[in-house]
């Protein structure tokens, strides 16, 4: 059964770390529930621990806010905090915002930069996701190889599929091509051809070099 109220669903956000704050419904804070969790679901195998744990060795303490104005945009993140518009919050929404949150940790973490293999955005622009027939699928600083979908690996280039896609303002940048990545692999909902085969690979792959 669905929480009714907000303090029963920060209740079940406070074993992963995560504070709610702001004017939260009890459906929105629900549905920020869902994105946390399932993230954690995924997160679980690669450091071989409980989704709450998962989450907290990957996020740190997070604060989620509910905002009424954030410039235009459905959400923001910076290292330990995520902000959805009131009234747009559903869990994949959530998840794209824990994508940018999760890097941003890891930039933190590292004294505020980005080094070699141990995050998301410098791989993606140094090396690139290349499907098994050494094509292209996305990085070097050109996301989605300029290919819509599904041959870019992606249902379509709108939401749910993608939160952020590349005919967005700044939706060609590496940071939003990885939230897009990030909460598809979490959802284990890229196209099952080449392309989503080959994102999904990549992140499992690498997720336990990023997780510290």
């Amino acid at each position: 059964m669905k929480p009714k109220t907000v303090p029963a669903v920060q209740r079940l956000l406070t074993p992963y770390g995560v504070t709610l704050q702001g004017n939260w419904s009890p459906v929105e804070a629900y549905s920020a529930y869902v994105g946390t969790h399932v993230v954690g679901q995924s997160l679980a195998p690669i450091t071989n621990t409980g989704e709450a744990t998962a989450y907290q060795k990957s996020f740190g303490p997070m604060t989620y806010t509910a905002s009424n104005d954030l410039g235009g945009w459905f959400g923001t993140a910076s290292d330990g905090q995520i902000s959805i518009l009131i009234g747009k919050t559903t869990p994949r929404l959530v998840v794209h915002e824990l994508g940018h949150a999760f890097e941003k940790h890891i930039w933190a973490a590292y004294g505020g930069r980005y080094a070699g293999t141990n995050n998301p955005i410098q791989m993606l622009i140094d090396d690139g996701v290349y499907d098994r027939r050494g094509n292209l699928v996305t990085g070097h600083n050109n996301r989605n190889n300029d290919l819509p979908a599904p041959v870019n690996g992606y249902w379509s280039d709108d939401i749910p599929d993608q939160y952020h896609p590349r005919w967005l303002e700044d939706g060609d940048n590496t940071h939003e091509d990885w939230a897009d990545i990030f909460m598809n692999w979490v959802y284990d909902s890229f196209y099952p051809n080449p392309a989503g085969e080959a994102l999904n690979n990549w992140v499992t792959t690498n997720m336990a070099e990023w997780v510290r």
